[in-house]
Protein backbone atom coordinates (compact mmCIF):
# COMPACT_ATOMS: atom_id res chain seq x y z
CA UNK A 1 0.00 0.00 0.00
CA UNK A 2 2.95 2.36 0.94
CA UNK A 3 4.84 1.65 -2.35
CA UNK A 4 1.36 2.21 -4.13
CA UNK A 5 1.05 5.78 -2.55
CA UNK A 6 4.87 6.22 -3.04
CA UNK A 7 4.56 5.46 -6.59
CA UNK A 8 1.59 7.66 -7.06
CA UNK A 9 3.32 10.33 -5.11
CA UNK A 10 6.63 10.44 -7.91
CA UNK A 11 4.27 10.31 -10.68
CA UNK A 12 1.91 13.21 -9.35
CA UNK A 13 4.91 15.06 -9.38
CA UNK A 14 6.60 14.58 -12.15
CA UNK A 15 3.69 15.65 -14.01
CA UNK A 16 3.60 19.27 -12.06
CA UNK A 17 7.24 19.78 -13.38
CA UNK A 18 6.34 18.79 -17.37
CA UNK A 19 3.00 19.94 -17.31
CA UNK A 20 4.41 23.69 -17.49
CA UNK A 21 7.38 22.71 -19.70
CA UNK A 22 4.67 21.32 -22.15
CA UNK A 23 2.44 24.36 -21.67
CA UNK A 24 5.88 26.72 -22.40
CA UNK A 25 6.79 24.58 -25.22
CA UNK A 26 3.06 24.59 -26.46
CA UNK A 27 2.55 28.62 -26.21
CA UNK A 28 6.27 29.25 -27.94
CA UNK A 29 5.07 26.91 -31.11
CA UNK A 30 1.70 29.25 -31.02
CA UNK A 31 3.70 32.36 -30.61
CA UNK A 32 5.98 31.59 -33.50
CA UNK A 33 3.59 30.58 -35.89
CA UNK A 34 1.77 34.11 -35.30
CA UNK A 35 4.99 35.88 -35.97
CA UNK A 36 5.05 33.92 -39.13
CA UNK A 37 1.31 34.23 -40.07
CA UNK A 38 1.86 38.18 -40.00
CA UNK A 39 4.96 37.98 -41.85
CA UNK A 40 3.02 36.56 -44.70
CA UNK A 41 0.08 38.52 -44.29
CA UNK A 42 2.71 41.98 -44.64
CA UNK A 43 3.61 40.61 -47.67
CA UNK A 44 0.67 39.48 -49.62
CA UNK A 45 -1.34 42.52 -48.33
CA UNK A 46 -2.69 44.98 -51.30
CA UNK A 47 -0.22 48.64 -52.65
CA UNK A 48 -1.72 51.71 -50.78
CA UNK A 49 -4.21 53.51 -52.42
CA UNK A 50 -6.56 50.47 -53.65
CA UNK A 51 -6.99 46.86 -54.75
CA UNK A 52 -3.42 46.92 -55.94
CA UNK A 53 -4.43 46.62 -59.71
CA UNK A 54 -2.70 48.55 -62.22
CA UNK A 55 -4.21 50.14 -65.09
CA UNK A 56 -4.07 48.25 -68.96
CA UNK A 57 -2.69 51.93 -70.44
CA UNK A 58 -0.36 52.63 -67.67
CA UNK A 59 3.38 51.84 -68.69
CA UNK A 60 5.97 49.09 -67.22
CA UNK A 61 7.77 50.62 -63.98
CA UNK A 62 10.52 48.68 -63.11
CA UNK A 63 11.20 48.36 -59.74
CA UNK A 64 13.98 50.73 -58.28
CA UNK A 65 17.06 49.55 -57.03
CA UNK A 66 16.56 47.15 -53.98
CA UNK A 67 13.08 46.92 -54.28
CA UNK A 68 11.40 43.59 -54.48
CA UNK A 69 7.79 43.33 -55.96
CA UNK A 70 5.10 41.98 -53.58
CA UNK A 71 4.57 37.85 -54.50
CA UNK A 72 1.97 36.72 -56.81
CA UNK A 73 0.16 33.33 -55.90
CA UNK A 74 2.70 31.20 -56.84
CA UNK A 75 5.14 33.48 -54.16
CA UNK A 76 2.54 32.86 -51.59
CA UNK A 77 2.21 28.94 -52.04
CA UNK A 78 6.08 28.46 -52.04
CA UNK A 79 5.95 30.36 -48.64
CA UNK A 80 3.58 28.39 -47.20
CA UNK A 81 5.32 25.62 -48.80
CA UNK A 82 8.54 26.35 -47.35
CA UNK A 83 12.04 25.52 -47.80
CA UNK A 84 14.27 22.93 -46.97
CA UNK A 85 16.16 23.54 -44.10
CA UNK A 86 20.09 23.42 -44.24
CA UNK A 87 20.50 20.65 -41.64
CA UNK A 88 21.82 17.35 -41.76
CA UNK A 89 22.00 15.81 -38.34
CA UNK A 90 22.01 12.34 -36.21
CA UNK A 91 19.29 12.35 -32.96
CA UNK A 92 20.01 9.38 -30.78
CA UNK A 93 17.67 11.07 -28.71
CA UNK A 94 13.83 10.86 -28.41
CA UNK A 95 11.45 12.39 -24.96
CA UNK A 96 7.83 11.72 -26.22
CA UNK A 97 4.61 13.35 -24.07
CA UNK A 98 1.04 12.47 -25.10
CA UNK A 99 -0.67 15.85 -23.34
CA UNK A 100 -3.92 14.43 -24.10
CA UNK A 101 -3.87 10.72 -23.29
CA UNK A 102 -4.27 9.74 -19.42
CA UNK A 103 -2.85 6.95 -20.10
CA UNK A 104 0.56 8.54 -21.13
CA UNK A 105 1.09 12.19 -19.30
CA UNK A 106 4.72 12.07 -18.13
CA UNK A 107 7.84 12.80 -20.69
CA UNK A 108 9.50 9.86 -20.94
CA UNK A 109 12.42 8.53 -22.80
CA UNK A 110 12.23 6.72 -25.97
CA UNK A 111 14.81 4.35 -27.01
CA UNK A 112 14.94 4.56 -30.91
CA UNK A 113 17.41 6.52 -33.22
CA UNK A 114 17.00 8.64 -36.62
CA UNK A 115 18.76 11.07 -39.34
CA UNK A 116 17.89 14.31 -41.01
CA UNK A 117 19.60 15.07 -44.19
CA UNK A 118 18.10 18.46 -45.61
CA UNK A 119 14.04 17.90 -46.31
CA UNK A 120 14.61 14.28 -45.45
CA UNK A 121 13.51 12.82 -42.06
CA UNK A 122 13.62 8.97 -40.80
CA UNK A 123 13.54 7.28 -37.19
CA UNK A 124 12.83 4.16 -35.61
CA UNK A 125 11.90 4.04 -32.44
CA UNK A 126 10.18 2.04 -29.74
CA UNK A 127 6.22 4.05 -28.97
CA UNK A 128 4.31 4.40 -25.77
CA UNK A 129 2.75 1.19 -26.63
CA UNK A 130 5.86 -1.20 -26.34
CA UNK A 131 6.08 -1.56 -30.31
CA UNK A 132 8.47 -0.89 -32.77
CA UNK A 133 7.27 2.19 -34.96
CA UNK A 134 9.36 3.49 -37.90
CA UNK A 135 8.32 6.95 -39.56
CA UNK A 136 9.84 8.83 -42.55
CA UNK A 137 8.95 12.00 -43.99
CA UNK A 138 9.69 15.85 -44.87
CA UNK A 139 10.62 18.82 -43.20
CA UNK A 140 10.39 22.02 -44.89
CA UNK A 141 11.30 25.52 -42.89
CA UNK A 142 9.08 28.65 -43.00
CA UNK A 143 12.00 30.61 -41.42
CA UNK A 144 15.32 29.56 -40.02
CA UNK A 145 17.37 32.64 -38.36
CA UNK A 146 21.09 32.32 -37.25
CA UNK A 147 23.11 34.74 -35.14
CA UNK A 148 26.76 33.87 -34.09
CA UNK A 149 26.39 31.06 -31.59
CA UNK A 150 22.41 30.28 -32.02
CA UNK A 151 20.57 29.10 -34.94
CA UNK A 152 16.45 28.62 -34.28
CA UNK A 153 13.51 28.42 -37.23
CA UNK A 154 10.07 26.99 -37.10
CA UNK A 155 8.31 24.53 -40.05
CA UNK A 156 6.27 21.48 -40.46
CA UNK A 157 7.56 17.96 -40.39
CA UNK A 158 4.57 15.21 -42.71
CA UNK A 159 5.42 11.67 -43.76
CA UNK A 160 4.03 7.93 -43.16
CA UNK A 161 4.35 6.04 -39.74
CA UNK A 162 4.15 2.58 -38.81
CA UNK A 163 3.84 0.48 -35.80
CA UNK A 164 0.46 1.51 -34.52
CA UNK A 165 -2.97 0.08 -34.05
CA UNK A 166 -6.50 0.89 -32.84
CA UNK A 167 -5.24 1.77 -28.95
CA UNK A 168 -3.74 4.60 -30.90
CA UNK A 169 -7.05 5.41 -33.42
CA UNK A 170 -9.28 3.53 -34.96
CA UNK A 171 -7.79 4.77 -38.43
CA UNK A 172 -4.41 2.82 -37.25
CA UNK A 173 -6.07 -1.08 -37.31
CA UNK A 174 -6.74 -0.76 -41.13
CA UNK A 175 -4.04 1.18 -42.63
CA UNK A 176 -0.49 0.10 -42.41
CA UNK A 177 1.05 3.21 -42.43
CA UNK A 178 -0.13 6.74 -40.73
CA UNK A 179 0.07 9.99 -42.56
CA UNK A 180 0.84 12.65 -40.42
CA UNK A 181 1.43 15.95 -40.37
CA UNK A 182 2.56 18.47 -37.04
CA UNK A 183 4.41 21.76 -35.93
CA UNK A 184 8.00 22.08 -35.88
CA UNK A 185 10.37 24.34 -34.02
CA UNK A 186 14.28 24.02 -33.29
CA UNK A 187 17.04 25.38 -31.85
CA UNK A 188 20.64 24.76 -32.78
CA UNK A 189 23.81 25.42 -30.05
CA UNK A 190 26.11 24.37 -32.64
CA UNK A 191 26.39 20.97 -33.32
CA UNK A 192 23.73 20.26 -30.33
CA UNK A 193 20.28 20.55 -31.77
CA UNK A 194 16.84 20.17 -29.65
CA UNK A 195 14.25 19.91 -32.12
CA UNK A 196 10.06 19.60 -30.66
CA UNK A 197 7.70 17.84 -32.50
CA UNK A 198 3.91 18.45 -31.80
CA UNK A 199 1.66 15.98 -33.75
CA UNK A 200 -1.76 14.29 -33.45
CA UNK A 201 -1.80 13.72 -29.47
CA UNK A 202 1.81 13.69 -28.85
CA UNK A 203 4.82 15.85 -28.20
CA UNK A 204 7.93 14.79 -28.93
CA UNK A 205 11.39 16.10 -27.86
CA UNK A 206 14.60 15.20 -29.74
CA UNK A 207 18.13 15.41 -28.33
CA UNK A 208 20.68 15.85 -32.13
CA UNK A 209 24.13 16.22 -33.41
CA UNK A 210 24.97 18.06 -36.52
CA UNK A 211 27.13 16.56 -39.00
Amino acid sequence: MNAAHSAMARRRSRERVCAPALRSVLWALVVMLAVRVNALTAQCAPVEGGRGEVPRDAPAVAPAAGEQRAPGARGRVQALLGQAPERRRFIPAFWVMHPFDAKFPEMEWTRGGGIQASSWFAAGFRNSYDRFSMIIGVERAWFDQRTRSLRYGMGYRAGLLTGYDERFMNLASRLPALPFGGLLAWMDFGRVGIDTFYVYRALTVEGSFGF
